[in-house]
């Protein structure tokens, strides 16, 4: 699959897998990119809108890496560690090997849940969370409380600031960075070998491939792919985030 940019809107709401459910209806899902229907088969993407309250749990998916970002509503999480977690709006929840909670959503509540490796067609759904399943709490990161530096990249044109929201260091399997342009910034990625994705928080940007321009507003999930380069730049501030897969990462 070539430069892809998918709006959540423009995606039909099916069923979820993500039962079992102690109280409260099931999310309204959105399968974003999955590698069955041509998108990475190291990282995939969907959109969820939960309709509170609601508690679900425990939720654990042994052999996978569960990145979310929770773009609209606050919402509780009780760990496996017992401690009592008050999860507010914009952060990401992640969960890692054997990461394990219950989530209590008091109200509306959005999420945009990425999973590596990309779930197949046949994905069960959440694991059982058994002894051996179940060995750490996920995390909890919000950007604002990441440290912003000047992206390093050397093909920056004007102001582009980041924030290291997850490194490589912590999850060698996906990273996750924070990014904001100015009007008029530019910023030149080059191709890494790695599967990426982003999702636009605020404003549009505009991507430019070997086939030209290509506008993705607020909303919008983008891939393409990994040996490609991709220019972004910024007509209006913008922001979005990054989630990136190397190929080797086995962890």
């Amino acid at each position: 699959m070539g430069l892809t940019i998918r709006h959540y809107s423009d995606v039909e709401p099916g069923p979820s897998r993500l039962e079992p459910s102690i109280h409260g209806v099931s999310p309204k899902h959105r399968e974003i990119f999955r590698p069955h229907t041509g998108g990475s088969a190291r990282l995939d993407a969907g959109y969820n809108e939960y309709v509170g309250p609601r508690t679900g749990g425990p939720v654990v998916y042994p052999g996978y890496v569960e990145v979310c970002y929770l773009p609209k509503g606050d919402h509780v999480q009780l760990t496996a560690s017992g401690k009592v977690v008050e999860v507010r709006e914009g952060s990401f929840a992640i969960r890692l090997r054997g990461s394990t909670s219950f989530v209590i959503i008091p109200q509306a509540l959005t999420s945009l849940c990425f999973f590596s490796p990309g779930r197949p067609r046949d994905w069960g759904g959440r694991g059982v969370a058994s002894q051996e399943a179940v060995l750490a709490d996920p995390l909890f990161v919000h950007p604002d409380d990441c440290a912003e530096f000047d992206d390093p990249d050397a093909g920056v044109v004007g102001t582009v600031r980041s924030r290291e929201v997850m490194s490589h260091e912590v999850c060698e399997r996906v990273s996750v960075r924070w990014t904001r342009m100015d009007a008029g910034a530019v910023l030149n990625g080059a191709a890494c070998g790695a599967d990426r994705m982003v999702y636009v928080v605020e404003g549009t940007i505009v991507l430019r491939d070997a086939d030209g321009e290509h506008s993705a507003g607020t909303g919008s999930f983008i891939q393409w792919p990994p040996d490609d380069a991709l220019t972004i730049s910024a007509s209006e501030p913008a922001t979005f985030f990054t989630l990136s897969a190397p190929a080797e990462a086995t962890t």
